[in-house]
C-alpha cells in the first residue's frame, strides 16, 4: 500500500526571460479548488522535480527594438541585446521599498528609485567578421508579443523564441553561441580544428574598472558595485567523453580580454565557455520578486510583472540606464516546463502591474499604473493619460497572448493606481486601488465626490472595456488604499485595504470606529455599485492593514494582513495574543459583515505580515507572507526552521479557524519573501515571491537549482503526488449526537467507496467552533479496518462533548483501489445522516 506523499515544488526562476516580476506586493487570482486541503508531514514532504524547468529564451527581433539588434532576452532587472558586433547588457536600478507593502503608493517615490543606479555594459566582439550572421536554434514553444506604444502598426506579435543563438564564423573557424544554463546566461566559443583561439577578443565598455581577480573571475566595477563574469571553462569531446582543458582570461594592455588556452588536441573542436553571473550587482534590490500570479483550471500559471524596456541604448558606451519599464504577462504550462507566451505592454515611461486575473476562457486581465502618455490602448473607456504622475490602467489580453482585447487608462488629473482586479462570470472586470484625483471617473457611485488626501476606488468595467458599469470613491478625509478585491456570484464586490481616516464610511459594521494609527478596512459593495452592504474598520490601537481578501460561496469574507495592535479583534483558540512587534492576522467575517466568525494572530516574536489569502472548497484558508521570527508557528512543516534574514511562510488554517493544518517557513539564509498565493482545481497551492538566498530550497534537477542573482523570483508549487487525494469532511454533530455537556458521546457510521479495495485507517477529532470546546479521550477515536474486498468500513468510537455545535473530524482512509479508478466516498451515520458520495481522483486515496 502506498503512503501519503506531498510534493513541494520550489522553483527559483532566476535570471530567466519572461518570468521575472518586480518587488511590489503581489496579488494572485483566487481559484476555489474542488478537491481538498493539502496535508503536509515532515516525513513525507519532498521537493519534486516536475515543475519549473524553463530554459532561458531568446526572442528574434521583429521590430520590437532597434534594427541593429538580432535577438534579445530579458528578465527582471536586465535586457540583453545581441548583434554580430556586440552584446549589450542593460541593467535596471536597485529597488526594494522598505515601507509596508500596503502603504506603498507615494507618487514619484518609485520613479526615483528606478532611475538610480542602472547601468549599460557593452561587450564588443573585436574583429568580428562582417559576414557573420546570427540564427536562432532549438525553437521553443513560447512566443513573444509586444504592445509597446500607442501605435498599433508598431505592435509585434507571435515572435518566435529559441534556446540558443549562433553566430557562425564570427572569426575564421570560430562560432559564437549564446545560450542559458540553469537559468544563467552563457556564451561559448566553438573553435574548429586548426582555428586560432588567440584571435578572440572582447572589449568591455561602461565599467569604471576591469580586472581579473585571484579566482580567475573577470570583474567589472560599476559605480560602487561589481558585475562578475566567472572564470571560463574549456573542454573537448573525444570518443563521447568530455575532457576538460585549461583556460583563463587574459587582459591585454589595451583593455581587450582574450583567452589563454593550455594544451589541447588540435584535431578536435574546442569549446570555451564563460558564464555571465551577475551575482553581486542586484544585491538588496528586490528586483526579481514575484508580483502577481494566477492559475487557471488546467494548472497553467499566468505571471505578471514589469521588466526593463527594449529601448536600445545608443547614446554612448557609458550611458546609464535611461529608465522605463514595461508590463509583461507570461503563461506557463501546467508542468512549469514551457513558456506558452510572453506578452509585453507599455509606453515610453514606467509601467508597473500589481495584479492579474483570468476568466474561464483564458483571457488575462492586468491592472497597475502607467506613467506613459503613449501607453497602448485598444477600444478604451479612457483613451488618454489624464494627468498627474501616473494613471491606473486596465488591460485584457487574449488566451494566446497575441491580441489586446482591450486596454484603457483609468484616472483623473492627479495620481491614480490600480492595485487589484477580479473578474465575474460575464467577463466584467472589478478594479480597486487608490486615487488622489478629484475628477476620477465615477458612475452610479456610492460616493461620487473626492473626500480626502487619497481615496480608495472601486470600478466595474464591462466585458469590452469601453464603458463603466459603475465607479465610486470610498474614503474619508485622510488617506485610503483598496489593496485587494474579490467578487461573488451575485456581483457583490468585496474590498480590503487600509485607512487613516476617522470618518471612513461604515455600514452594518463589526467595528464602526477606528482603533488608532491606521486601520484595516473590509467592505462589501452591492452589485449596482451605489450602496454599501457593509463596511467596517478592522484594527486595534496601533497600526493595522488588510492586504488580501477572498470570499466563499456563502458570502463570508476571509482577510489577511498585518497588525501591531495587542487588542486586534480575535476570536479563536489558535493564537489569541500578539506574539511580536507585528504579526500577520487571518480573519473571517460573516456574510453580513457585522460579526467575526474567527480571527487570529499568526506570528512569532519578530516582524510578520500576511500578504495574500486563498481558499479551498472546504473553507480552509491558505495564507502567505513574510516572517522575521525564529518562532513563527509551524505545524507539519516541510521547513520547520527559519533559514535566516526574512523567510516566506505558507500556512493552511483549518475551516473553523482554530488550528493550523500546516504551516512552514520557506527560505534560505538571506532575504526571502512571499507575495501571493493561489490554489488550483487540483488542490495545488502556488506561491510567488523572491529569494536572495543561495540555499533556497530548490528541487534537484529543476532548470535552475542555484541563485544566479542576488534577489530572484521564485514560484513554489505545493501539491500532492499522483495517486493521492485528500478530502475534508466536516460533520455537524448536533444533528446526530444526543448528549448533555460533559457526557460521553457515541459516534457510529460507515465510510464507503464505490471501487473495490481494502480500506483501512482511522477517524480523529480535528477542530471545533470557537464557542464549542470539546475534548476527546484520545487523538484517534475511531478504528477503521477491513480485511476483505469490501467497499464499506464501519467506524465507532466515544468522546466527551462540552457544548453542541459544529465540530470537524478527520477521516484518514486508505483505499487500495488501482490508480485511475473513479473512487467516491461518503459518510453515513446510524441516525440517518449522510454526506452523499463525493468524487475522488484515482489511486490510493486519503480522506482528510
Amino acid at each position: 500500500m502506498k503512503t501519503t506523499m506531498l510534493s513541494f515544488l520550489a522553483i527559483a526562476t532566476l535570471l530567466t526571460s519572461a518570468v521575472f516580476v518586480d518587488g511590489g506586493r503581489a496579488k494572485l487570482n483566487r481559484i476555489q479548488r474542488a478537491a481538498t486541503p493539502v496535508e503536509i508531514t515532515s516525513h513525507d514532504a519532498r521537493i519534486s522535480e516536475a515543475y519549473g524547468k524553463l530554459p532561458l529564451s531568446f526572442e528574434a527581433n521583429r521590430g520590437q527594438t532597434d534594427s541593429r539588434v538580432d535577438f534579445l532576452t530579458r528578465g527582471g532587472g536586465y535586457t540583453f541585446f545581441l548583434s554580430r558586433a556586440e552584446a549589450v547588457l542593460e541593467l535596471r536600478a536597485d529597488r526594494r521599498p522598505a515601507e509596508p507593502r500596503s502603504l506603498q503608493w507615494d507618487s514619484g517615490r518609485e520613479k526615483d528609485q528606478l532611475t538610480d543606479g542602472g547601468s549599460v555594459v557593452r561587450m564588443q566582439i573585436v574583429g568580428a567578421a562582417a559576414g557573420a550572421a546570427g540564427s536562432g536554434r532549438d525553437q521553443l514553444a513560447g512566443t513573444v508579443n509586444s504592445f509597446v506604444g500607442n501605435e498599433p502598426a508598431a505592435w509585434v506579435t507571435n515572435v518566435p523564441t529559441y534556446a540558443r543563438v549562433v553566430y557562425s564564423s564570427i572569426y575564421r573557424g570560430v562560432d559564437l553561441v549564446y545560450h542559458g544554463d540553469g537559468g544563467r546566461l552563457e556564451f561559448d566559443f566553438v573553435i574548429e580544428p586548426d582555428a586560432d583561439p588567440g584571435a578572440i577578443g572582447l572589449r568591455y565598455s561602461g565599467a569604471d574598472k576591469l580586472h581579473v581577480d585571484a579566482d580567475g573571475n573577470l570583474v567589472l566595477m560599476l559605480r560602487d558595485r561589481e558585475l562578475r563574469q566567472t572564470a571560463p571553462s574549456a573542454y573537448q569531446t573525444i570518443d563521447g567523453e568530455r575532457r576538460v582543458r585549461s583556460v583563463s582570461y587574459r587582459l591585454d594592455p589595451d583593455g581587450v580580454v582574450g583567452f589563454d588556452v593550455g594544451e589541447y588536441d588540435l584535431t578536435v573542436p574546442l569549446v570555451i565557455d564563460p558564464v555571465l553571473a551577475y551575482s553581486t550587482y542586484l544585491g538588496g534590490s528586490g528586483e526579481d520578486a514575484g508580483r502577481s500570479l494566477a492559475v487557471d483550471a488546467s494548472g497553467s500559471a499566468y505571471v505578471a510583472g514589469d521588466t526593463a524596456s527594449t529601448n536600445f541604448p545608443v547614446v554612448n558606451s557609458a550611458q546609464p540606464y535611461a529608465g522605463g519599464t514595461d508590463v509583461f504577462i507570461a503563461k506557463l504550462n501546467p508542468f512549469g516546463s514551457a513558456l506558452l507566451y510572453s506578452t509585453f505592454i507599455g509606453g515610453g515611461d514606467y509601467d508597473v502591474p500589481f495584479d492579474v486575473a483570468i476568466d474561464a476562457a483564458g483571457d488575462a486581465y492586468v491592472t497597475g499604473y502607467t506613467q506613459s502618455t503613449d501607453f497602448p490602448t485598444s477600444t478604451p473607456f479612457q483613451s488618454g493619460f489624464a494627468g498627474g504622475v501616473r494613471d491606473a490602467f486596465v488591460t485584457k489580453v487574449s488566451p494566446t497572448g497575441n491580441a489586446l482585447l482591450y486596454s484603457t487608462y483609468l484616472g483623473g488629473s492627479a495620481d491614480d493606481e490600480g492595485r487589484a482586479i477580479s473578474v465575474d462570470a460575464a467577463a466584467n472586470a472589478y478594479v480597486s486601488g487608490a486615487t488622489r484625483s478629484s475628477d476620477f471617473p465615477t458612475l452610479l457611485a456610492f460616493q461620487s465626490g473626492f473626500a480626502g488626501l487619497s481615496d480608495a476606488f472601486l470600478t466595474k468595467l464591462n466585458s469590452l472595456g469601453n464603458a463603466l458599469l459603475y465607479s465610486t470613491y470610498v474614503g474619508g478625509s485622510a488617506e485610503e488604499l483598496a489593496d485587494s478585491i474579490a467578487v461573488d456570484a451575485a456581483g457583490n464586490a468585496y474590498a480590503a485595504g487600509f485607512t487613516l481616516s476617522t470618518d471612513f464610511p461604515t455600514a452594518s459594521a463589526f467595528q464602526s470606529a477606528p482603533g488608532g494609527g491606521f486601520d484595516g478596512f473590509v467592505l462589501k459593495l452591492g452589485p449596482l455599485g451605489n450602496a454599501l452592504v457593509y463596511s467596517t474598520y478592522l484594527g486595534g490601537t496601533m497600526n493595522d492593514a488588510a492586504s488580501g481578501i477572498i470570499v466563499d460561496a456563502s458570502g463570508s469574507s476571509y482577510v489577511t494582513g498585518f497588525t501591531e495592535s495587542t487588542n486586534f479583534p480575535t476570536l479563536t483558540l489558535l493564537q489569541p495574543v500578539l506574539a511580536g512587534t507585528r504579526d500577520a492576522f487571518v480573519t473571517k467575517l460573516n456574510p453580513l459583515g457585522n460579526g467575526v466568525v474567527f480571527s487570529t494572530y499568526l506570528g512569532g516574536s519578530g516582524v510578520d505580515a500576511g500578504f495574500d489569502i486563498a481558499l479551498d472548497a472546504t473553507g480552509g484558508a491558505f495564507v502567505t507572507g513574510d516572517t522575521q521570527s525564529n518562532n513563527f508557528p509551524t505545524v507539519n512543516a516541510f521547513q520547520p526552521v527559519r533559514g535566516g534574514g526574512s523567510d516566506a511562510f505558507v500556512a493552511n488554517v483549518s475551516p473553523l479557524g482554530s488550528a493550523l493544518v500546516y504551516s512552514s517557513y520557506l527560505g534560505g539564509s538571506a532575504e526571502d519573501g512571499a507575495e501571493g498565493i493561489a490554489v488550483d482545481s487540483a488542490g495545488d497551492a502556488y506561491v510567488t515571491g523572491f529569494t536572495g538566498s543561495t540555499n533556497y530550497p530548490a528541487t534537484v534537477g529543476v532548470f535552475q537549482s542555484a541563485n544566479a542573482g542576488s534577489l530572484d523570483a521564485i514560484v513554489a508549487k505545493i501539491g500532492l503526488l499522483p495517486g493521492t487525494v485528500l478530502c475534508t469532511v466536516t460533520l455537524n454533530e448536533g444533528g446526530w449526537i444526543i448528549a448533555a455537556n460533559g457526557d460521553m458521546a457515541t459516534f457510529n457510521g460507515v465510510v464507503m467507496t464505490d471501487a473495490q479495495g481494502v480500506p483501512s485507517g482511522h477517524e480523529s477529532y480535528l477542530d471545533h467552533g470557537p464557542a464549542q470546546p470539546m475534548r476527546m479521550d484520545s487523538t484517534t477515536i475511531f478504528a477503521v479496518t477491513c480485511s476483505d474486498d469490501r467497499t464499506t468500513a464501519s467506524i465507532f468510537g466515544q468522546g466527551t462533548i462540552d457544548g453542541l455545535g459544529n465540530h470537524a473530524f478527520r477521516i484518514d482512509m486508505v483505499d487500495g483501489s488501482q490508480s485511475g479508478a473513479a473512487d467516491r466516498y461518503g459518510i453515513t451515520l446510524d441516525n440517518g445522516y449522510a454526506s452523499g458520495l463525493q468524487p475522488l481522483g484515482g489511486g490510493n486515496i486519503v480522506i482528510h
